[in-house]
């Protein structure tokens, strides 16, 4: 299971790492790295036909500090469709920033 808090932690580390404010674009592509990772490793195993698309901020690589995440889940074919219930299960409660 991909690991919130690690996410969490790593952000907090880019957060000290600049006074507010000035997060530069290397602090931001950082952050949606860290996304990336964390995403990857909340889809596996992925199902067939189903991808996910980074988009916003977070797809242009500039993930800044409180932004939200924008993703877009793509499926094709009504099989691919009824996997996304349990893929949805697996992700949104271990998202960063999903309030319990």
């Amino acid at each position: 299971m991909a690991n919130a808090e690690a996410l969490r932690t790593r952000f907090d580390a880019l957060a000290r790492a600049y006074p507010p404010g000035q997060h530069g674009r290397w602090a931001a592509r950082e952050r949606a790295d860290a996304l990336d990772g964390w995403f990857r490793e909340a889809f596996e195993p992925s199902p067939d036909g189903v991808a996910l698309v980074a988009l916003g901020g977070y797809g242009r690589r500039r993930q800044l500090p409180g932004s939200d995440i924008d993703v877009w889940i793509a499926v094709s074919g009504t099989s691919s469709a009824c996997a996304l219930p349990a893929l949805a299960s697996r992700i949104l409660p271990n998202m960063p920033g999903v309030r319990k």
